[in-house]
This record gives C-alpha cells, structure tokens and sequence, in this order.
C-alpha cells in the first residue's frame, strides 16, 4: 500500500486563493484531499440536490453543492451539500448552514467522517447528515442530539426557523440509485 502524500503547509488566505485538483479541505494548515466520489456518491448528491431545490423555493433556502465553509479561523471544510438561510458571498461561507450533509465514498473512515461532522456541528449547523449510498444507511447530529443511526422509515425532518419544515427521503433517495 503505497503512503499518503505529504501535502505542504499552508496558510488559510493561500488556500482560499488556490485551486486545488484534486480539490482539498483545510485542517489545521494542512490540505486534506476530499475523496475521490464514485458513481453511487455522485448520483446520489444529484438526487440530493434535486430534492431539495423543490424546497430551496418554498422555504427560501440556498442549496449549495461543494461550498466551502469556513470553520473558525484553522480549518476549511467543504461538504458534499449545504444548506443556508441565506446567501454567503465570502470566498469560505462565514454563516453556519442549516444543513449539512456528507456522502461516504469508500476510501473514507468512520473517524475522518465523524470529524467532519464535528467540525460541522462546531460552526453551528443545527443538522449534519451523513448518508452511505453503498451500505443504504442515514446517520444524523444535531445541535442537541449525537449522531446515530437513522432506523426506518429513513427519513430525516429539518426544521426550518420561522419558514416551516421539510423530510428527506432517504428510502426514495437510495431507489433511485438502482
């Protein structure tokens, strides 16, 4: 098995400014390549992305694949989707989504992906999801729950402050990859 590459250290206002191919998360100074997706990984963001823009208009959400979210001033995290209230135009969004959520690819560990959601739930998004598209399961955190396992029906409600509320299907989301 062939070692990692050793990525140089840089600082946050070069990363910011730099494309990385493949594209990478900041941590701490370091560049952590994102995994490289798969079919089912890609497939499912797009239904994903799909299903929430119906909701994108009627709650005036802003659903954003692949942004980058700036998690205080040492790392930079870009989740395969995030939702916002409202529009972040700064280079790394500054305003914690509503929503996150992170797809597995099969070279991801359970430990990069908890600290992810970590790294999440610290900016203050109120839902982090993580979905498994080869194994069909749904873990969720929130601001006041730990992750854990989404049972079935694997369906996800997301509270909206002051606009109302949407469910992500996960059931349906997973049929659509067959």
């Amino acid at each position: 098995m062939a070692a990692a590459p050793v990525l140089p250290m840089v600082s946050v206002e070069e990363y910011l400014r730099t494309e990385y191919e493949p594209r990478c998360e900041y941590v701490d100074g370091e560049l952590k390549p994102k995994s490289m997706a798969g079919d089912d990984h890609s497939s499912l963001q797009m239904w994903l992305i799909l299903a929430l823009a119906r909701v994108e208009r009627e709650l005036g959400l802003v659903v954003r694949p692949e942004r980058h979210i700036r998690i205080g001033n040492s790392r930079v995290r870009i989740p395969d989707i995030a939702v916002f209230l409202s529009v972040d135009k700064t280079p790394a969004a500054v305003t914690p989504p509503l929503l996150t959520i992170e797809i597995v690819s099969p070279d991801e560990t359970f430990a990069e992906l908890d600290e992810k959601l970590t790294d999440h739930l610290a900016m203050g998004t109120q839902t982090a999801i993580l979905a498994d598209p080869r194994r069909r399961t749904v873990m969720v955190a929130r601001q006041n729950e730990m992750l854990h396992k989404v049972g079935a029906p694997l369906q996800v409600q997301i509270d909206v402050p002051e606009r109302g509320s949407f469910t992500l299907d996960f059931d349906d989301l997973f049929r659509q990859l067959d």
